[in-house]
């Protein structure tokens, strides 16, 4: 494969993935609270049966851990006091 094929590839993966991060933020401001509460109940239980199934736990890339909004608030309250 030659390197312009490559940087195409990830170029529309990096699209891809784009679309999908931004579709989804905006089906769940569309929510209402209490669906937003069902949503989230239901990807807990889904997250702790991928945990039981798996030995080391599910493998989350880097990126989605760091577009998740409740661990970034966590992280900058963190920061801002100290």
């Amino acid at each position: 494969m030659s390197m312009i094929g490559g940087w195409r590839l990830i170029v529309y993966w990096v699209v891809i993935h784009g679309v999908q991060f931004v579709l989804g933020m905006l089906s769940v401001t569309r929510l209402v609270d209490k669906e937003k509460d069902i949503e989230i109940l239901l990807l807990r239980q889904q997250l702790r049966i991928a945990t039981r199934s798996q030995d080391r736990g599910p493998n989350i890339p880097r990126w989605e851990k760091c577009s998740d909004p409740h661990l970034l608030d966590t992280k900058l309250d963190i920061v801002s006091e100290h």
